[in-house]
């Protein structure tokens, strides 16, 4: 039985405002959040400061950034408080976790979701279709905007855990009903490749260390011509299928294609991409790691097979 003097003399009033503080990284939006002003919240957070000794919050730019230990208490705070809070006013406060990632993987993710015993347990899952660089992903994890973004490159940043999940393909493909299918499938096909209207993800420059190491590809796609795009791979794939029009897909999203869907379009042999996928996250929520074992479990899938973008 814990102390139950020393629980007296701790102002838990101060609990609320620290998780609002922490969620909204400013303390003008947890005052909004809380109907108080920003001084009285300050007042209350300085508390907390004094008893654990620590910083908690520090100017970063325009906001506030959580410190280390911060993100420690409000991992080990946040289970015992939405129990309490759940016990109370008989709701369901399990939180939210943000993805950023291409489609590919996702499709990983929901095959390995799908085979869970107990997927109700876990927190609900938001996804934001999105191919993001370094310093995108490290604005989003700074402003709390997402709590796993996967990316092609590793994330060299104090407290992001940036883990390889898997090696992916991606193949250039056309619709069976191309007008020029069977000059595509020839063997000295890239000057009719470079004739091609082509689709992209809208990745910026993530992929050209990739199209670098093979030269030939590299030549094509300097110089093609793009019509349309989208971060959206499987947007992608449906305007090839209804167009003239050549583009890349994953072989990951090819393996969870329909047969039928799979019937509609032609992989264009000798000419792939492959590269990393990195798993980037905070380690500071339990909800979080539950979902990052997700994506780090076993797969049936080997390494070439998984692909996610171009």
């Amino acid at each position: 039985m814990p102390n139950l003097n020393n629980l007296h003399q701790f102002d838990l009033n101060v609990l609320p405002l620290f998780f609002s503080v922490y969620k909204h990284s400013s303390i003008t939006k947890a005052a909004a959040e809380m109907q108080m002003t920003p001084p009285n919240i300050t007042q209350s957070i300085n508390k907390l400061r004094a008893h654990f000794n620590d910083p908690l919050f520090v100017r970063c730019g325009q906001g506030i950034k959580s410190t280390i230990f911060c993100d420690q208490l409000h991992a080990s705070l946040s289970a015992s408080f939405n129990n309490i809070y759940q016990s109370i006013f008989n709701v369901d406060t399990r939180d939210e976790v943000v993805i950023y990632a291409p489609d590919g993987p996702m499709l990983d993710f929901i095959n390995k979701y799908s085979k869970l015993e107990n997927p109700e347990e876990l927190p609900k899952v938001i996804h934001h279709t999105a191919i993001l660089e370094a310093n995108e992903t490290i604005d989003l994890f700074a402003f709390r905007k997402a709590d796993i973004v996967l990316t092609h490159e590793k994330i060299v940043h104090p407290g992001i855990i940036s883990v390889k999940l898997y090696t992916m393909a991606s193949y250039i493909v056309v619709n069976n009903n191309h007008s020029e299918k069977d000059l595509l499938l020839e063997k000295d096909n890239e000057k009719k490749l470079l004739d091609q209207c082509w689709v992209t993800l809208n990745s910026g420059n993530i992929h050209y260390q990739s199209i670098r190491k093979n030269s030939h590809l590299s030549r094509i796609l300097k110089k093609r011509k793009v019509v349309f795009e989208s971060s959206s791979q499987n947007i992608n794939l449906l305007f090839i299928e209804k167009t003239n029009s050549v583009g890349f897909i994953s072989a990951l999203m090819y393996e969870n294609m329909s047969k039928r869907r799979r019937e509609n379009i032609t992989l264009i042999p000798d000419h792939h991409l492959t590269m990393d996928m990195y798993l980037n996250y905070k380690p500071c929520d339990k909800n979080v790691l539950k979902i990052v074992e997700i994506f780090l479990s076993s797969q049936s899938l080997t390494e070439t097979g998984d692909a996610s973008s171009e």
